[in-house]
């Protein structure tokens, strides 16, 4: 098992789903959308910061599938034709980690954004140094999203996944500084959030392409085959078996991560207009609490 700030981080995940339980109680008791929006952003801040590792998960699946498509085409190639193409690959995958290190960026710009909107949700009063704050952030984030947008993951551009804009009408809050600033800059986040969306849907399918490929190639060389000729059976042969299906189960954290991402605009969306209810807002938080799972045990597993 890796230590270090892996470890830190899956015990923060631990803290963090459990302060998601507690916040959907409250809730469910106040029935105050102003509380619902604290719980809103606590939910989108351990979104966010799920985000990376779900996306180092995907990385790494994609670095095996380019490493097992070396290795099957290697016989057949000369020495030249070999190194160029490690060097194709290579750049394939200094690709796809620019790409992903983009979409990190730009889940790191959200969770700030998060953290200010909880702030704004407390507040009372307008609050000029948090709009500075937020309308900065939604400046990062804009920066990020065309380069994000334009973007090809697994033969698919990321723009063609965001959904349709919506048309937002804010609903009146108690706190004057946050219906501000969703009148201000809502509009520009639910699109945030649909880029964020369609990226993780987009990586989500592109992992389930590559642990296809494995599959394909290693199941039928080291479980298979083996099974199928006389003989006695690989002494690790069973577990070669349950690697295959654990191998699956890595895909799930990433179709989490795009299922949390989808929720958590629709429940972005219900609250702005004030329609939130509990069991969109439960649904959230069993999302996210989802992903961090995963996230906590693949670092535990790691």
């Amino acid at each position: 098992m890796r230590t270090g700030s892996r470890s830190c981080g899956a015990a923060a995940r631990c803290t963090l789903v459990a302060g998601l339980a507690g916040a959907l109680s409250a809730c469910a008791t106040t029935q105050a959308r102003i509380d619902q929006f604290e719980t809103f952003a606590v939910a989108g801040v351990g979104f966010a910061d799920a985000v990376p590792a779900v996306l180092d998960e995907s990385f790494e699946s994609t670095v095996e599938t380019s490493s097992l498509v070396l290795r099957e085409a290697r016989p057949l190639l000369d020495q030249d034709t070999r190194l160029a193409e490690l060097e194709t690959q290579d750049s394939l995958l200094t690709e796809r980690l620019a790409i992903l290190t983009d979409i990190k960026r730009h889940a790191r710009a959200v969770r700030a954004y998060f953290v200010a909107l909880q702030t704004l949700a407390q507040s009372s009063a307008e609050s000029s140094g948090l709009t500075d704050v937020t309308r900065g952030v939604l400046e990062r984030l804009g920066g990020l999203s065309p380069t994000i947008r334009t973007a090809t993951v697994g033969g698919m551009e990321i723009g063609q996944l965001v959904a349709p804009a919506v048309e937002l009408t804010v609903g009146q809050f108690r706190s004057i500084a946050l219906e501000d600033e969703l009148r201000r800059h809502a509009t520009a986040l639910e699109r945030e959030l649909a880029l964020q969306q369609a990226a993780l849907e987009a990586v989500a399918e592109a992992m389930r392409a590559d642990l296809d490929a494995q599959a394909a190639a290693e199941d039928r060389d080291r479980i298979y085959l083996p099974y199928a000729r006389s003989g006695a059976l690989p002494a690790d042969w069973g577990q070669r078996r349950l690697d295959s299906f654990r191998r699956q189960t890595r895909l799930t954290s990433v179709e989490a991560a795009a299922q949390a991402a989808e929720t958590l605009r629709s429940s972005f969306v219900a609250l702005v207009e004030g329609g939130l209810g509990d069991a969109l807002l439960g649904a959230l938080v069993q999302d996210v609490t989802a992903i961090l799972t995963f996230t906590q045990s693949m670092a535990e597993g790691s």
